[in-house]
């Protein structure tokens, strides 16, 4: 449980940031940005299938 609610404190990190460098149109880190989204999103998808795995 506490390492899904910080996966989704990180993920929501990664979403603020994406939305500043969509603002600031810096393409080279909306493309880190997004990639580190897309991982962070995969992991926390896993970790939910895990926690409900375990339920």
């Amino acid at each position: 449980m506490v390492i899904a609610s910080r996966l989704f404190f990180i993920v929501f990190i990664l979403i603020a940031w994406l939305l500043i460098s969509l603002l600031r149109r810096d393409r080279l880190q909306i493309i880190i940005s997004g990639l580190l989204v897309a991982l962070v999103i995969i992991l926390a998808f896993i970790a939910i299938i895990l926690f409900i795995g375990r339920l």
